[in-house]
């Protein structure tokens, strides 16, 4: 039996929950920001429309700097108000806030970042995604089954490309693979083709994988493709999937290999897939946004579980939430001892049509 949770003093809820989000709606994450918050709004729409459940959502900009990331957990924190928080996007700024969290009681559930170092024993935490380390590990398999033996790997300088080197590093002497070459740049790309060049200017590598957040990563591929002429498979991270890379008509990208944290929407049979592809019809390529979808699984995760557990208080949904599964129209979703309730992971690509397909 699952030990009840020690939290702060209750918390009495306004009349409709609030759910607070902090997101980079502006600089290099923009992107990312703009399509997780489409889909949080389409979840807390549905809840409305579906159930009469209607929830006050909050959202604060944080710029992609952590430390305006931690100042608005910590401004939630104290809000008596807000029974939970989303929308913390990156590993640098879950990593600055996570722990202001903990300390005030503060459920987070969802966060965009799969880093293995943020999966400990939480109280308040609750991870919908898999890690990191099991993407990187099931991108390994993937080039090895299509026979590659050799990858050059740009990665970001930051605790999130540090981490994922390493694991991919020990991956890949377990599988047979070669690390031709490894070089790191700058998280938000100011240096990514310079650095895209270095990593090239020795060849022999029969792919290519970039661990990169969006912007810097599309740089390095149509810098690698259309400047040192790189022909061979090039892989990315599943949180790239946004509407910037699934609905790109960019040639370039065709062929560029992920290992999606979600199902695919468009193909997906779930009744949540089905739900989000009917809600984002008429709007520009966001039915191919795997970040839309994210956005929207957390949002109906976040809405079902308010809605069910009836909590007054942060501490009525933390207990809640320790020890109920919820079906999250046909995703399941429970919490283990990590706190991690959901570890889809699916091979995705871009199709010389410019969708994605698995």
């Amino acid at each position: 039996m699952v030990a009840q949770l020690a939290c702060p003093r209750r918390v009495s809820a306004a009349p409709k929950p609030r759910v607070a989000l902090t997101l980079p709606m502006e600089g290099v994450q923009s992107e990312v920001a703009r399509d997780l918050l489409t889909g949080y709004q389409l979840a807390f729409d549905r809840a409305e429309d579906e159930y009469d459940f209607r929830l006050r959502v909050l959202v604060e900009e944080d710029r992609s700097n952590p430390a305006l990331t931690a100042r608005n957990i910590e401004a939630f924190a104290k809000d008596r108000t807000i029974l939970a928080s989303t929308g913390i996007v990156g590993t640098p700024h879950a990593e600055a806030c996570l722990p202001i969290a903990e300390e005030a009681g503060l459920p987070i559930i969802g966060i965009r970042s799969g880093a293995e170092t943020l999966r400990k024993a939480s109280t308040t935490v609750f991870h919908l995604r898999a890690s990191y380390e099991a993407e990187i590990t099931r991108m390994l398999e993937m080039v090895r089954g299509a026979g590659l033996s050799r990858v050059s790997v740009l990665y970001s300088d930051d605790s999130f490309g540090q981490a994922a080197l390493h694991h991919l590093e020990r991956e890949a002497v377990r599988l047979q693979l070669a690390i031709h070459r490894s070089v790191a740049a700058d998280r938000n790309g100011g240096d990514v083709r310079e650095r895209t060049a270095t990593l090239l200017a020795t060849p022999g590598a029969h792919g290519l994988i970039l661990l990169m957040i969006t912007r810097p990563m599309l740089s390095a591929l149509e810098f690698a493709r259309n400047e040192h002429s790189f022909l061979g498979p090039i892989f990315a991270m599943s949180f790239v999937a946004n509407r910037q890379v699934g609905s790109s008509p960019m040639k370039v990208a065709t062929g560029l290999g992920m290992v999606s944290a979600f199902p695919l929407p468009r193909v997906a049979r779930e009744a949540l897939a089905a739900d989000f592809r009917q809600l984002a019809m008429g709007r520009d390529g966001l039915a191919e946004s795997l970040t839309a979808f994210e956005g929207f699984f957390y949002g109906s995760t976040i809405a079902s579980a308010l809605f069910l557990s009836k909590a007054q208080s942060r501490e009525d949904l933390l207990s809640w939430l320790e020890r109920r599964p919820l079906n999250v129209g046909g995703l399941g979703v429970l919490f283990d001892e990590k706190r991690v309730g959901f570890r889809h992971l699916q091979v995705v690509y871009k199709s010389n049509d410019g969708t994605l397909r698995i």
